[in-house]
């Protein structure tokens, strides 16, 4: 029998969590014209982000007056303090929570104790974590806790680990599409041929910079240019359909090009600004696809990305992108970890974003965050510029590993089989 699903998260965000809500409702598309399931979507507010339109034809005969019914399984993409909202907003009778938890260590004890204790009390909910780092970490609290161990063990088994979904860039085309505006692909691409002339680059890799978050760590750039040269990134500064930070994207509308001056730079360098160039403003998802094709890889140097949004693109289109593997990202092949993966150390959260508030919900006095390395950055960034080609085919030769809907498909429909039909009396 048909399952009744319900899909409760942030499905129009321009955010990380807007991305993989819109890949796992693509995913239900396929599973619903299977006929394993019907399912209805309650859209999440994501703060003050950004919102995508491209969906809404569809998923406006999704969207429900009320939510009365009591469905077989709510799948749920939100931040971990959002499973209050289990039979409050909606009632299911299982719950796939999925979420990233926060790319800091420890977790903040109230969020881990709450959620901790939730999964106690409610034996049919189920978390899911992009990457096994963060499975390991709840494990290693848990183990920790004052418990009989039965219960502990009772609360990782039902933590499973599940990739990230393929974002919807990749299934985009460029071409005759009405959301791609010719004259902004037109003047990025002139941009990006006249330095690579002017200043005769090997290549230029992309990156994303929300600047009004400290994480993104966008003021290393200019310092990575100068200390291996050859070498220009395109910084997608004021909007993308998938990733930016509503407070930024004020910022440029309020400054326009001025605003990359304020960026906070570790020292005085000596960097051009054209080598590090900015596009300001919003690009639809497919005009970001046709500039994922423009450039030759991507650079992720963030104090945390738990949704993995540009490299798992890049590795997609089989384009190299550094990244910084705080939470372990499995489906990356071991050998491309070790070309692309950037050392970094751990450093309080108040180094990289000071005055946090002592009570902060999601951190403590004792957070601490990923602080990349950047001289391990250069030297593995002029290693891939040096044999680009063989790094190129070494990620084509994995690029089925990165094809990861196959897998969140296969765990959904074992989910699904799993629930206990009710009696027959």
């Amino acid at each position: 029998m048909k399952k009744k699903v319900l899909l409760v998260s942030p499905l129009r965000s321009v955010s990380g969590y807007g991305t993989v809500s819109r890949g796992i409702y693509r995913i239900l598309k396929r599973m619903e014209k299977e006929e394993l399931i019907d399912f209805d979507v309650m859209v999440l507010r994501w703060g003050t982000f950004s919102e995508t339109t491209h969906l809404d034809d569809e998923i406006k005969k999704r969207i429900q007056e009320n939510y009365d019914q009591v469905y077989d399984v709510a799948i749920m993409v939100s931040s971990p303090y959002d499973y209050r909202y289990w039979n409050n907003i909606f009632r299911a009778k299982y719950l796939l929570f999925f979420n990233a938890m926060v790319e800091t260590k420890p977790f903040h004890p109230n969020l881990f104790q709450q959620l901790f204790n939730f999964m106690l009390q409610i034996p049919t909910a189920h978390l899911v974590f992009p990457s096994s780092e963060i499975k390991r970490i709840w494990e290693e609290i848990i183990n920790s806790q004052p418990i009989h161990p039965a219960m502990g063990a009772a609360v990782l088994s039902r933590i499973h680990v599940v990739p990230n979904p393929v974002d919807e860039v990749y299934y985009t085309s460029n071409f005759g599409n009405k959301n791609v505006r010719k004259n902004v692909i037109g003047a990025i691409r002139k941009k990006i041929e006249e330095i690579r002339r002017s200043y005769e680059l090997e290549r230029v890799f992309l990156t994303f910079a929300p600047m009004g978050v400290d994480r993104k760590n966008t003021r290393v750039l200019p310092e990575l240019i100068e200390m291996v040269g050859r070498v220009g990134i395109l910084v997608l500064a004021g909007g993308t359909n998938s990733f930016i930070l509503y407070d930024f994207q004020r910022l440029i509308w309020m400054e326009g090009e001025k605003a990359y001056k304020r960026l906070p730079l570790h020292r005085s360098i000596d960097v051009t600004p054209e080598e590090l160039m900015f596009v300001f403003g919003s690009l639809t998802v497919e005009e970001l696809s046709a500039v994922m094709d423009m450039v030759d890889g991507g650079i992720n140097l963030s104090h945390g990305e738990s949704w993995d949004y540009l490299l798992h693109n890049m590795m997609l289109l089989g384009k190299p992108c550094l990244y910084v593997d705080f939470f372990r990202r499995d489906y990356i092949p071991s050998e491309l970890r070790d070309v692309l993966g950037v050392d970094f150390n751990m450093v309080p959260l108040p180094k990289v974003v000071p005055n946090i508030p002592h009570d902060h919900p999601f951190f403590h006095p004792q957070t601490m965050v990923a602080e990349p390395n950047l001289q391990d950055a250069a030297e593995k960034l002029d290693w891939v510029l040096r044999n680009y080609g063989e790094v190129s085919k070494m990620i084509t030769s994995h690029r089925d590993a990165f094809k990861t809907d196959d897998t969140i498909y296969e765990f959904l429909v074992d989910a699904l089989e799993s629930i206990e039909e009710p009696q027959v009396a």
